[in-house]
């Protein structure tokens, strides 16, 4: 609402107006920067709940991104399109994060499992590699919590193109990081990371001075089959595994979702890695 109301300044999604005379970047607010200059630039601000606005977008997007993801697996039949679109709107992970409208956007973390497979399939392209960043440069502007799975996936497209050793392996990897990486510092630039205090009036806006639960998509943070209790700020007996702010980070996967994975990674070391690259 500050950044509404005032005039158009740089950077964009600093004001004055919340801590004063501080200055305050809202990236630390949690008020999706990108969907605050869209809405400031249109006007539409009057009009539109942009929280509401970006739950609506990130439900339409969930399923869209797991077609797309699919579909990089080389998925065609219809029906398992739709199964997976109608999956991936169901997952109990991807309905609600705790407090954050912001983290509610996971389609881009799928889009960026997409991009992984793409990569890992045909090659990391600098169109793909244009891809990681512009997941990059629109994760900053939503949430940099969603940073972490982009990384994870962008690491595993490079990781693989080397290991199938593609031609040019490591000079692709080295593009693609320096693409990714001007992204990253322009956005920084743009919303004004590094400028102000933190939101709770913390004496450092630097990223990484936040903390979360490193394990809470392994392990529940408010079950009571795990002896977590509702105390009425939060859930107690809840496993601090790194320091800070323990009582959030990413959702629960799920028990089947878990069993999914480690079934998947037991095949793969049981067929063995990719030793050429591959064909279609």
């Amino acid at each position: 609402e500050a950044v509404f109301r005032q005039a158009w300044r740089f950077p964009l999604v600093v004001t004055d107006r919340l801590l004063s005379p501080a200055l305050l970047s809202t990236v630390y607010t949690d008020s999706i920067p990108w969907m605050t200059v869209a809405l400031k630039a249109t006007g539409l601000w009057r009009w539109l709940n942009g929280l509401g606005l970006f739950f609506l977008i990130s439900y339409a997007l969930q399923p869209v991104a797991m077609i797309t993801l699919l579909r990089a697996l080389g998925v065609r039949q219809v029906v398992l399109l739709a199964t997976g679109a109608l999956l991936a709107l169901l997952t109990p992970a991807f309905l609600m994060r705790h407090g954050h409208v912001a983290l509610s956007g996971h389609g881009v973390v799928i889009f960026a499992l997409a991009a992984a497979v793409d990569s890992i399939r045909h090659g990391l392209t600098m169109r793909r590699a244009g891809v990681f960043a512009g997941l990059a440069v629109l994760a900053m502007g939503v949430h940099a919590y969603h940073l972490p799975p982009i990384g994870f996936c962008f690491a595993a497209a490079m990781a693989s193109e080397i290991a199938q050793k593609r031609p040019k392996a490591w000079l692709n990897c080295a593009k693609a990081s320096a693409m990714v990486l001007l992204g990253m510092a322009l956005t920084a630039l743009v919303l004004g990371y590094g400028v102000g205090q933190g939101a709770g009036g913390g004496k450092s806006p630097i990223i990484g001075y936040y903390s979360m639960n490193i394990l809470g998509p392994i392990l529940p943070q408010g079950s009571a089959l795990f002896g977590q209790t509702f105390e009425g700020g939060w859930f107690k007996q809840t496993l601090d595994p790194n320091g800070g702010q323990w009582f959030e980070g990413y959702n629960y996967l799920g028990a089947g979702v878990l069993f999914t994975i480690a079934a998947g990674i037991f095949l793969s070391v049981r067929h063995g890695w990719l030793p050429t690259p591959v064909r279609d």
